[in-house]
């Protein structure tokens, strides 16, 4: 619950008031770049427990390639609501209608430069390995599903000289 004191408002963020306050501010954030930068730069500090309730639904929203970057710091080696309820799938896939019909198709949406900054934060932030590792396993199995983009390489990050997947960053017990 967040108490707003000048206002005298009380506000229980459960799972329909998350999603109201998220596409409330998702699509202010799309409006304003200076909003959507001060929301994805939220994500590298320490945040409340109602913020962490909050900013990945918010991510959720953008469909901007940068969340799932900020969906890293987010996730400190755990899985996220990013990777969930079609998050993910927004960043990765557009919907191509139809004709006048309600139906539609996935399309994937390149993701190099989302992928290449999750591959450099796997190989150089022992924080994030595991969250950006998870999310670009996700990324792949997309992949798999749907297809990939014309264009976009395997490997997020070739030029690093770094094998995909990094395999000797998850030793073998």
């Amino acid at each position: 619950m967040i108490l707003i004191p000048f206002v005298g408002v009380n506000l229980a963020f459960d799972h329909h008031n998350v999603e109201i306050y998220a596409a409330f501010v998702g699509a202010g954030a799309r409006e304003d770049s200076g909003l959507k930068q001060k929301l994805l730069a939220l994500s590298a500090g320490k945040l409340t427990a109602t913020q962490q309730r909050l900013l990945p639904a918010i991510y959720g929203e953008l469909g901007y390639f940068d969340t799932m970057v900020a969906s890293a710091n987010l996730l400190h080696g755990g899985l996220s609501p990013l990777l969930g309820r079609g998050g993910l799938e927004s960043q990765l896939l557009e919907r191509q209608p139809h004709g006048n019909s309600y139906s539609f198709s996935f399309i994937p949406r390149s993701a190099e430069k989302a992928r290449a900054d999750l591959f450099q934060a796997l190989l150089h932030d022992a924080d994030r390995r595991k969250s950006a590792f998870a999310i670009l396993g996700q990324v792949e199995v997309r992949r798999m599903e749907y297809g990939r983009p014309l264009g976009e390489p395997r490997h997020p990050m070739i030029e690093s000289g770094e094998p995909w997947p990094p395999l000797r960053l998850f030793p073998q017990s």
